[in-house]
């Protein structure tokens, strides 16, 4: 068994919590997987998937979503059969009991949205209702917005989990982030962001080499 990351595994589209260093141990040559062993039980990235083409070296998975990066992926739990005659696998995928919604799936204007939730399914919240999460483009501040968005979706059958504003850039201006935008953002980005502003050009692959070694020994 492993809690790691293992090199070429697949992680969730824009789900920071993946890509945390785990004792050091991110991205992992598969190669630790050596012959002899029935089964190789890994654990931390979410999505369920083999590792390196071989069956018996597998992530499960997490039979919930944990988050809206993860609304998309496919839930399963992996059943390993042991006994004299080899190792048998099979993932059994179900439909998680709680869904995730994304509305919109890109940034639009409070406008946009309202007909959008309006179309929700009415009915009362329970534990089965699906979680929510919105995205709006917002010009500036709008002390409303949160008002706006309770509102349309009084009565729906829904659980607001998530309100996300994303700040429209106008040309010629540059690019201003709202508190969300910048929580998602790696240390990576904004030092490669800051260097672009700065020289006019894309950051040296021996820069980022050497700025990713420093990054890892920081947050170890």
């Amino acid at each position: 068994m492993g809690h790691l990351q293992a090199s070429g595994a697949e992680v969730s589209l824009g789900d920071n919590s993946e890509h945390a260093i785990i004792g050091g141990l991110e991205g992992i040559d598969s190669g630790f997987a050596k012959a002899g062993i029935s089964y190789f039980a890994l654990g931390h990235l979410h999505k369920a998937q083999r590792v390196g083409g071989r069956e018996h070296v597998r992530y499960s998975g997490a039979p919930l979503p944990m988050s809206f990066a993860e609304r998309k992926n496919i839930q399963s739990v992996t059943q390993v059969n042991i006994d004299n005659q080899g190792t048998t696998i099979e993932k059994i995928i179900f439909d998680a009991p709680v869904k995730l919604l994304s509305i919109p799936e890109k940034p639009l204007p409070i406008e946009e949205i309202l007909p959008l939730l309006a179309a929700l399914e009415d009915g009362e919240i329970n534990n089965r209702s699906p979680f929510l999460e919105i995205k709006v483009l917002v010009k500036s501040v709008d002390p409303t917005l949160r008002n706006q968005i309770e509102q349309a979706i009084a009565g729906k059958s829904v659980r607001l989990a998530r309100l996300e504003s994303v700040c429209e850039k106008k040309e010629g201006e540059k690019r201003v982030v709202t508190f969300e935008e910048f929580k998602k953002t790696s240390p990576n980005e904004l030092i490669e962001e800051l260097y672009m502003r700065m020289n006019g050009e894309e950051m040296p692959i021996e820069l980022k080499d050497i700025m990713d070694d420093i990054i890892k020994e920081v947050v170890k």
